[in-house]
């Protein structure tokens, strides 16, 4: 093989990599989602064999909107509501037409940039902190 011939053929395989690679570039790409105003996200780790309701209760409004926050799992939820507003935490098997123990409020939410992070120990405590993304449902958070 010539070196013209080996010349032509690196460059073919050059021509088809940028081809290649520039069809890759118009693909579309993630973008980020805003959370919409009036719009909380609460996202929770359950470190206990309980399940609990975790609630979003509006002032002013007659009944709060909740997720199950099933054992030993992390998950969250959005929830669109006004302000100001609480968030519960309550036994899963009680009516929940009441918020259950109040363990945050909007300034809270704030604080934690938006997003807040429950953690619920085996004594009850609840700890508040911040969490960047949106999770899935995540099991097996028991030790």
């Amino acid at each position: 093989m010539s070196n013209l011939e080996r010349l032509v053929g690196q460059g073919t395989v050059m021509a088809m990599a940028m081809a290649s690679l520039s069809a890759c570039s118009l693909q579309p790409t993630p973008t980020p989602v805003e959370v919409p105003s009036g719009q909380v996200w609460v996202e929770w780790e359950n470190r206990t064999e309980e399940t609990y309701a975790i609630t979003v209760l509006a002032d002013g409004a007659e009944s709060p909107a909740y997720g199950e926050a099933e054992p030993c799992t992390a998950h969250g939820m959005g929830v669109n509501v006004d302000e100001p507003f609480s968030i519960g935490i309550a036994p899963w098997d009680r009516n929940l037409s009441k918020p259950g123990r109040e363990v945050a409020d909007e300034r809270a939410w704030r604080a934690a940039g938006q997003r807040l992070l429950l953690v619920i120990d085996d004594g009850g405590q609840v700890t508040l902190g911040h969490w960047t993304e949106q999770r899935a449902s995540v099991r097996g958070m028991c030790p």
